[in-house]
């Protein structure tokens, strides 16, 4: 069994210092997870089992992951979270002025893209490991 909420608390850990337009709750960090969860099992090919391995209540699956497969949903995760942020920017600015350029207020996102691109990287690097280990 793998604990989707251990999970989720690495997640918070490593993005517990981005900055956010909008807060984000438990519930949103659960999804994220879940997120990811659901695109580790796309990329290893076995997405029909995502649904009789995991198990909302408990927010497990019922299968242990290898270290790089958890490692992998977190990084999608990051993922998931980043583009939520672009996407909540992208929404603020479209509803607001110059202003926040004149104040500095968009300065925390300026990267999102470059880190979603370096993500992107470490994911492509741990599918490659997941999909080439010895059986």
């Amino acid at each position: 069994m793998t604990s989707l909420t251990t999970i989720m608390t690495q997640l918070k850990a490593n993005v517990k210092f981005q900055t956010t337009p909008i807060p984000f709750t438990d519930t949103d960090y659960n999804d994220l997870v879940v997120q990811g969860a659901k695109r580790l099992y796309t990329d290893e090919g076995i997405e029909n089992n995502f649904k009789t391995d995991y198990d909302s209540i408990l927010e497990e699956l019922s299968r242990n992951l290898t270290l790089t497969e958890e490692e992998y949903i977190i990084v999608a995760s990051e993922i998931a979270f980043l583009k939520q942020i672009k996407g909540d920017v992208s929404q603020i600015m479209g509803y607001s002025t110059n202003a926040l350029n004149i104040t500095g207020a968009n300065k925390p996102f300026e990267n999102l893209s470059k880190d979603i691109i370096d993500l992107e990287s470490r994911l492509s690097q741990l599918a490659w490991k997941f999909s080439h280990r010895s059986v």
